[in-house]
C-alpha cells in the first residue's frame, strides 16, 4: 500500500469513527478555520520534517511519515468557569480514547503498514477572538515497506 492509500485510509476511518465531527481545511493552522467547523472538529496532516525514507540491503524501501490528527471541540463554558471547561476537555480526551482503542484494535487495515506512537501534548486554546475552543493535537507515525 503506497502512503497517499494509507492517508485516504486515514481518513476514511476518521469518518467513520467520528460521523458527527467536520473536517477542517486547512490542517496546519487550525484558528484560520470558520467557527462553526471548529465546534466539532478534526483536520490531519503531515506533520513537518516527518517524513524519512531508507532503503534496505534486501531489496525493501521503508519509508515513515509523521502524522498530526487534530480534533477542535467548542468550549460554551466561559473562561472562569473551570467545571464547564472540564466537560470540553473530556469530550477531546474521549476522542483520542475513541482513536486510540480504534488504532490498537487494527480497525485501519494498513498492513504491513504499522502505525506507531500515538501520543498528544495536552489540550489547548485555539486562539480565536472569543477563545472558546479547544484543541487536541495527535501524534502518529506510519510505516510503508515495499518491495523493491
Amino acid at each position: 500500500m503506497s502512503l497517499s492509500t494509507a492517508y485516504d485510509a486515514i481518513v476514511s476511518r476518521i469518518q467513520t469513527l467520528f460521523p458527527n465531527h467536520k473536517r477542517l481545511g486547512d490542517g496546519i493552522d487550525i484558528e484560520q478555520n470558520p467557527n462553526k467547523l471548529l465546534k466539532q472538529g478534526w483536520a490531519l496532516h503531515v506533520a513537518p520534517g516527518g517524513s524519512d525514507a531508507e532503503a534496505f540491503v534486501c531489496n525493501i524501501s521503508s519509508a515513515q511519515v509523521n502524522f498530526i490528527l487534530t480534533f477542535t471541540r467548542d468550549a460554551p463554558a466561559r473562561e472562569l468557569d473551570a467545571a464547564g471547561k472540564a466537560d470540553t476537555e473530556k469530550e477531546l480526551l474521549e476522542d483520542f480514547q475513541v482513536l486510540l482503542n480504534d488504532i490498537h484494535s487494527n480497525n485501519l487495515n494498513l498492513d504491513p503498514e504499522i502505525v506507531n506512537g500515538l501520543t498528544f501534548d495536552g489540550i489547548d486554546k485555539v486562539r480565536l477572538d472569543d477563545g472558546r475552543v479547544l484543541q487536541l493535537a495527535c501524534n502518529f507515525t506510519v510505516q510503508n515497506f515495499t518491495n523493491l
